[in-house]
């Protein structure tokens, strides 16, 4: 996710960030909690025209038929990878389930499964042959 710098935001934005800021400082928590929820929503909306931005330069791209200054450039500025709060192994699930919560979890799973997959019992003869 792009930060947003108070030299990115606007003006407004800029007072809220300054005004947030004072009210941590004085101790005032729900003025804090208030204006954090605002800045917070500033964010949500200035990410979503970000990426809109970004999806009208891709289908700037397309319609030129030249994806090099449209798609390829908006995914060289897309973060890479998933969220960093976001668990790997939890995609994993075990046979019941369950998602895999840790490491060993997920590589006991993933044993379990080739242990399987690999130990198939042998094709019965076909009287005929």
């Amino acid at each position: 996710m792009p930060l947003i710098r108070p030299s990115d935001a606007s003006t407004a934005r800029a007072v809220d960030i300054n005004l947030k800021k004072q009210a941590r400082r004085a101790g005032e928590t729900a003025e804090y909690c208030r204006l954090n929820g605002v800045f917070k929503e500033c964010v949500k909306e200035d990410l979503k025209s970000y990426y809109s931005c970004l999806a009208d330069l891709v289908e700037y791209g397309i319609c030129q038929s030249n994806l090099r200054p449209g798609a390829h450039d908006a995914v060289k500025q897309m973060p890479s990878g998933p969220p960093e709060e976001t668990d790997r192994s939890s995609m994993i699930h075990r046979k019941d389930g369950s998602p895999c919560s840790s490491m060993s979890n997920l590589l006991r799973q993933w044993n379990e499964h080739d242990t399987e997959m690999m130990n198939y019992p042998c094709p019965v003869q076909a009287p005929g042959l």
